[in-house]
């Protein structure tokens, strides 16, 4: 591949094309608004792909307060997506790679994400990025109905520590 990824901070001014994204990616559906509020929090992740001057696709998540005393922060992805014409490029593992250094920056235990039970090539994505099947929420989605599977990135062993 001879394209130059270029990654960047979730703005304001991208919400247009990643809505675009979102509605041509099937994503749960989010507004203006939803975007807008998450990239103004300050434990959000938001990072978007850019070739030339164009949004190729984005990430967006989120810290969560730790379980424990005992770990740090745990994070979510809530969405990620790649237009299709972008897809199998590079971009995905770009925008994933670069939420997980955030994280680590974050000192995070754990990275966690719900994925369609019935999306085989997400399923298959995460896993090449050491994601692993932690369980399943029955009736999850709608439109279609499709049971989640909730997937885990174990980023800090205490164990070892």
């Amino acid at each position: 591949m001879n394209e130059l990824i270029k990654i960047f901070r979730l703005r304001e001014q991208d919400i247009p094309e990643v809505l675009s994204i979102a509605d041509v990616c099937g994503l749960s559906p989010w507004s203006a608004e939803a975007y807008r509020d998450e990239i103004g929090r300050a434990d959000s992740i938001g990072l978007c792909a850019r070739f030339s001057n164009s949004l190729a696709g984005f990430i967006i998540g989120r810290l969560v307060p730790a379980s424990s005393a005992l770990q740090g922060p745990d994070a979510e992805i809530f969405n990620i997506g790649v237009k299709p014409e972008y897809m199998r490029r590079g971009y995905g593992n770009q925008l994933i790679d670069h939420f997980i250094k955030d994280c680590v920056n974050y000192s995070v235990y754990s990275i966690w994400l719900e994925v369609r039970a019935a999306n085989d090539s997400a399923i298959q994505f995460y896993e090449r990025h050491q994601f692993v099947d932690s369980y399943r929420r029955k009736a999850f989605y709608s439109s279609p109905p499709d049971d989640a599977i909730v997937m885990k990135l174990q980023l800090l062993d205490l164990t070892t520590t």
